[in-house]
């Protein structure tokens, strides 16, 4: 396969849903924190996996984190979880496609910037927070949308309200909060090539500029956000909250 797809690591012996909804993960490197956290997020992502649909899990993992991912999943034990529907977890190592999505940075940001480097869309985040713009290089599933969510993030409700709320808008180029955290964001997988298109003809200088944002993969989806409004599905409030942000003026 040209996308190292590892077999499933969990298949529910339940029955599939006609219903779907695709969860996207990604890890760089091998630092134990980011595994902790990854831990912490895939297992709340099976306990609220959706009650009316079938749940595929894609983790998208450098050479370095692929290795180190049977092990955790074996510590974990959550090939031995039983769910209500059909749940699968796929691996893949893209560690083949690295150079070509960093030349697919370097072409998308250097009209604007041109001595931005690499290292320099990697200073503050691995390369694994780009991996999510090329998704639709590595999951050959019949996806339309795909759920990306930061290893750091945990959910805290059933992810059917999230899914109902993406099928409300399919078409929508990116869904995510009016806080415009990259780290939770539903995206259009069948549109992801416009998506670095859009960002490359877009004026990116003035949108960092604007939003203080560095120059990294949010930048990307800020672009849309500025230049195509329309194309964004805002998200509601419950599914834009972390603790630095909304969840102190909510709930102190």
């Amino acid at each position: 396969s040209d996308n190292f797809d590892h077999p499933p690591c969990v298949t529910s012996a339940n029955a599939a849903t006609d219903k779907q909804l695709h969860i996207a993960l990604a890890l760089s490197g091998r630092e134990p924190g980011v595994f902790d956290e990854f831990e912490a997020a895939l297992k709340s992502v099976l306990l609220n996996a959706p009650f009316e649909r079938s749940l595929f899990v894609h983790i998208f993992a450098d050479s370095n984190a692929y290795e180190e991912l049977d092990g955790v999943l074996i510590r974990t034990q959550v090939t031995s979880w039983e769910t209500r529907n059909q749940v699968e977890i796929h691996v893949y190592d893209v560690q083949h496609h690295i150079k070509s999505l960093e030349a697919q940075m370097l072409e998308t940001f250097r009209p604007s910037f041109p001595n931005f480097t690499v290292s320099y869309g990697t200073a503050w985040h691995t390369i694994g927070t780009w991996l999510r713009l090329y998704a639709h290089r590595f999951i050959e599933h019949d996806a339309e949308n795909l759920l990306y969510i930061d290893t750091d993030c945990v959910i805290m409700a059933n992810l059917d309200g999230i899914a109902d709320f993406i099928e409300q808008r399919p078409s929508a180029l990116i869904h995510w909060g009016e806080s415009m955290t990259a780290g939770f964001i539903g995206l259009n997988i069948r549109r992801m090539e416009e998506m670095w298109t859009i960002a490359r003809e877009a004026p990116m200088k003035e949108v960092a500029m604007r939003f203080k944002q560095d120059l990294n993969d949010q930048l990307v989806f800020m672009a849309i956000n500025v230049t195509r409004p329309r194309e964004v599905n805002v998200l509601p409030i419950e599914w834009d909250m972390h603790a630095a942000a909304r969840w102190p003026s909510r709930y102190e």
